[in-house]
């Protein structure tokens, strides 16, 4: 009696290559759809995440505004606030600048925003009143925006885009 070998015939290999080659494609398929959304989902928060520094950072700043005008780098005097005035969208004095270093200097501070290259700036001077060779120093807060604009309103209720 000759021994009976048990064992796949080529079309049982086949149809099994075939189903296994499917749901590999089907896993692929899955796993570069949930790498996409994750990157997308990664952008988004990156977005977020720089919008809402650079918000507590305006809100920080225009919580602290005091009334203190000063004289630009001519002798000029200027506002405390200015709005939509000069190569700035917003500039005003705040006080609140940390000085863990004790440096001989102010703890009020000129702050100003600008646009530049669809880029939101927050600009700051050592001084507050301003020699011809005072220059700001420049942080960058937002990249690739579209505008931005600052208005003020007055008791009645009336929004204006310069001030004063």
């Amino acid at each position: 009696m000759k021994p009976y070998i048990r064992g796949f015939t080529l079309l049982e290999v086949l149809v099994a290559i075939s189903i296994f080659a499917i749901i590999g494609l089907s896993a692929n398929q899955m796993l570069r759809s949930i790498i996409d959304t994750q990157s997308r989902v990664r952008a988004g928060n990156e977005t977020f995440a720089s919008i809402s520094r650079t918000l507590t950072v305006i809100h920080r700043d225009l919580t602290q505004v005091i009334p203190r005008g000063i004289r630009d780098g001519y002798g000029e005097p200027m506002g405390p606030l200015v709005i939509g005035q000069g190569p700035y969208v917003l500039e005003f004095t705040r006080t609140g600048w940390n000085n863990p270093a004790r440096h001989q200097r102010s703890e009020v501070q000129r702050v100003a925003y600008g646009v530049e290259d669809d880029t939101l700036y927050r600009y700051f001077w050592l001084v507050l009143d301003r020699a011809e060779d005072s220059e700001p120093r420049s942080q960058i807060l937002l990249r690739n925006i579209e505008g931005f604009s600052a208005s003020v309103v007055d008791p009645e209720g009336e929004t204006a885009d310069a001030w004063p």
